[in-house]
């Protein structure tokens, strides 16, 4: 018996050494390159993505100060990346009831960036915003996700700070905190 279990043993223990990993490990890294490629039908969208919001971008507006959402926040953030660009200098000039009080700026809509008023709600920590599309829809946002940014001509924006720091947040807790005691 004991010869019969140190048979199964060797034989167990050859065939474990002839397991090829780098094989494996090939195999592996083959089928994860694989899973990384974007689809042709993903990239094509990702072109016209693009290519609609530049379409809508005002060279105008270069130069100015806006403050933007975008899915990427970099040192100079693309058009393509922006969701939401709102301008603190410019009237809204949509049909709105009240449009006198709001501010003009775009935000996403499906594809393309649209044009929307914006402007600001009574909230504590006054970092509370409402955007309204041309087409009526709203939404409500905060500041704390947005960053203040410079147009540049080719419609990409440069980092200038955040929209609301963490010490606008702080300041604004402790004065609603006091106001509450």
């Amino acid at each position: 018996m004991k010869i019969l279990v140190a048979i199964i043993l060797t034989a167990t223990a050859s065939h474990a050494l002839a397991f090829d990993a780098d094989a494996l490990t090939q195999s592996n890294r083959e089928l994860a390159a694989q899973k990384a490629q974007k689809p042709a039908w993903k990239i094509k969208q990702e072109a016209e993505d693009a290519e609609i919001k530049i379409k809508s971008f005002d060279p105008s507006t270069a130069g100015r100060t806006a403050i933007i959402f975008a899915t990427q926040i970099d040192e100079i953030t693309p058009r393509t990346a922006m969701v939401t660009v709102l301008y603190r200098d410019t009237p809204c000039s949509l049909p709105f009831a009240d449009a006198k009080h709001l501010r003009a700026g775009e935000t996403l809509y499906g594809r393309a960036l649209v044009p929307a008023c914006w402007g600001r709600l009574v909230s504590p920590l006054n970092d509370e915003i409402v955007i309204i599309t041309k087409f009526g829809d709203r939404r409500h946002d905060s500041l704390i996700n947005y960053a203040e940014m410079r147009i540049l001509p080719d419609g990409s924006g440069r980092f200038i700070k955040s929209a609301y720091s963490s010490d606008d947040y702080r300041r604004n807790v402790d004065a609603y905190h006091k106001a509450l005691r």
